[in-house]
């Protein structure tokens, strides 16, 4: 179950903090954060992302040039009412089409509502980071017409911090994992507020925050109460044949950090759990030398 966290509050010491945890099955065909530009082999390389290549879109991504960025979560097919996987649309290509489109966040939230049914349910953030001293635009929706579903997200009291999983992101009671991700967040970024650090600490931010994603209950394996999805076969009938095709756990974790007087971003993404050559999980999250570190100003 995929788990994201952020803030956008400058006296947090961030005009933006993103933490996201990609749960997947660990035979799925993927790439690692690159700069790209989906298949448009003459564009210009703006995006930065990892791309699923079984249907072509990205969980989490952002374009250097226009400062817009997006994530999604998608909704456990056991709480939607008709769940169909046959449904034509990736809800991938949402990043995608936000990334590359000419729509601020209020106008592609607004094009969402009129006509995105045809996908199964999701939870989508759409943000863009402007000019130092502003603030981070925010939007929120899903495509299940739930109460409170379709909601702004700029922050309306002092070091608010957000969180979804893959649960309806703005119904009550909260998942676990989303509840604890969010007040950890909460008190780490309030302590280096109170105690502002030297960029050269910045390390320390960033393990810290992969530390707090990792965390995991040893006495359960209920993934809404873990937010490290530790390898497990995921399966829809008790008589279904397992093996490599059905391991899922935390593929990839990835950070998005903005500090909150700078335009410098610094992308952060490294594996997890992979496959070892006879299809065993292994943990890989401490070998920081094969970390994916991308660092660059807002054009």
């Amino acid at each position: 179950m995929c788990l994201a966290v952020w803030a956008t509050d400058a006296r947090l010491g961030y005009r933006l903090v993103l933490a996201f945890n990609r749960d997947e099955y660990l035979d799925r065909s993927s790439l690692p954060a690159t700069w790209h530009s989906f298949d448009q082999p003459h564009g210009d390389c703006e995006i930065l992302s990892g791309r699923d290549m079984v249907a072509g879109g990205t969980w989490l991504g952002i374009h250097r040039r226009n400062g817009k960025f997006a994530f999604l979560t998608n909704i456990l097919p056991s709480l939607e009412t008709n769940p169909d996987p046959t449904r034509a649309t990736s809800r991938g290509s949402l990043i995608r089409e936000f990334l590359q489109g000419s729509d601020n966040v209020n106008s592609y939230i607004a094009r969402l509502k009129a006509n995105d049914q045809n996908m199964n349910g999701y939870n989508l953030v759409v943000g863009q980071i402007g000019e130092i001293g502003t603030d981070v635009a925010l939007g929120y929706h899903s495509n299940r017409d739930l109460p409170s579903t379709q909601t702004s997200l700029k922050p309306q009291n002092p070091y608010r911090v957000y969180g979804m999983s893959n649960g309806f992101a703005q119904q009550l009671p909260e998942w676990p994992k989303v509840s604890f991700s969010k007040q950890a967040l909460t008190n780490y970024l309030k302590s280096i507020a109170a105690h502002p650090s030297h960029e050269s600490e910045q390390d320390l931010v960033e393990e810290e925050i992969f530390k707090l994603m990792s965390q995991y209950d040893h006495s359960t394996t209920d993934v809404p109460s873990n937010n490290l999805c530790r390898p497990y076969h995921k399966v829809h009938s008790p008589d279904a044949k397992v093996g490599r095709h059905t391991l899922a756990a935390t593929r990839v974790q990835t950070l998005l950090l903005v500090p909150a007087s700078s335009s410098k971003v610094t992308f952060l993404e490294r594996d997890v759990w992979k496959l070892d050559t006879t299809g065993e999980p292994v943990w890989c999250g401490d070998d920081k030398t094969k970390w994916r570190r991308f660092e660059f100003d807002l054009k």
